[in-house]
């Protein structure tokens, strides 16, 4: 997947990509401010957008803690490296 991946594939995809970056970036982002990371999820991803626009302030609210934001981002790190060997 990776060996074949362009801007065109991993734009719309970027929350998938976003996590397997280099320690601590995105769990500095997820955890900062999630908002526009799930108003994008919920507006892009699907054939229509959010059918729950009421339910997004508290997802995002409800954003993990740091250490599973960041048990989260190595388990996509893995995905993309060593995982791929197997």
């Amino acid at each position: 997947m990776y060996a074949a991946t362009d801007r065109t594939i991993a734009t719309p995809v970027f929350p998938l990509v976003l996590p397997d970056q280099d320690f601590d970036l995105p769990e500095r982002l997820i955890g900062g401010d999630p908002r526009p990371l799930v108003d994008h999820v919920f507006a892009r991803w699907g054939a229509e957008p959010c059918m729950l626009p009421d339910a997004v302030p508290s997802i995002a609210a409800a954003s993990p803690p740091p250490r599973r934001s960041n048990a989260s981002c190595e388990d996509y790190r893995a995905a993309a490296s060593i995982d791929l060997v197997h």
